[in-house]
């Protein structure tokens, strides 16, 4: 879990949003609210697929663009418990928080992979060639 995360209030600017995407490199906001309980996530496919019009990026806010009410797990949730979640719904990412619903920390696909990537360091491995891994392109 990454636990430098940026987070949003509803009421900031599209604006922010945008720099703040941007600054940070990050492909995902948590959007919570003045008690750090989260109430939205905003994405970069958020911020892309506006339909605005560059002349009312200045009045928006990010409670408008937000996706509310995202999926969340919490700190005690089991790794393998949440990438079942995310892959069941879909998801690249979710925010993580305390029992008492506080925001602690984001699980990215990222997070997931460089944990794999620690695991299969420390173990032997095939070479991908003769994994049960599918290969989509070569269909009969």
């Amino acid at each position: 879990m990454t636990t430098a995360i940026v987070s949003l209030r509803p009421n900031d600017t599209f604006d922010a949003a945008i720099e703040a995407i941007i600054k940070r490199n990050h492909r995902y906001l948590v959007v919570a609210d003045d008690q750090q309980k989260v109430i939205g996530l905003l994405s970069e496919k958020d911020i892309v697929g506006s339909r605005w019009h560059i002349s009312e990026w200045h009045s928006k806010r990010v409670r408008q663009i937000m996706t509310p009410n995202p999926t969340t797990v919490t700190s005690e949730t089991l790794l393998a418990v949440a990438i079942s979640i995310m892959i069941s719904k879909e998801l690249e990412c979710v925010p993580v928080v305390t029992d008492s619903g506080t925001l602690c920390g984001m699980l990215t696909t990222i997070d997931i992979m460089k944990s794999h990537q620690r695991l299969l360091a420390t173990t032997e491995y095939e070479p991908l060639h003769r994994t049960n891994v599918q290969d989509d392109t070569q269909r009969p």
